[in-house]
């Protein structure tokens, strides 16, 4: 089993980290600039607020990815 694992994470890993790390800055982003006032500046209880936002995305987005990724996987693993 731990091998299976094992395939799967550098499979995961090969396929999508990058690709995640690029979504995950642009989410972290996006957040902040929503919250941002006309001069550009975000008040630390917004940049918490909008921290906690795209965390919550992106674990989200990082699940949904993984499954997608597990199925892809065992389909080549057939």
């Amino acid at each position: 089993m731990k091998s299976d694992f094992e395939s799967f994470k550098s499979y995961f890993q090969s396929m999508y980290a990058a690709e995640f790390i690029e979504s995950a800055k642009e989410t972290i982003h996006k957040e902040l600039k929503e919250l941002a006032d006309e001069s550009g500046k975000v008040s630390t209880n917004k940049m918490v607020l909008a921290l906690s936002s795209a965390v919550f995305k992106i674990n989200m987005e990082y699940t949904l990815k993984a499954l997608e990724a597990y199925h892809d996987w065992q389909k080549s693993s057939e």
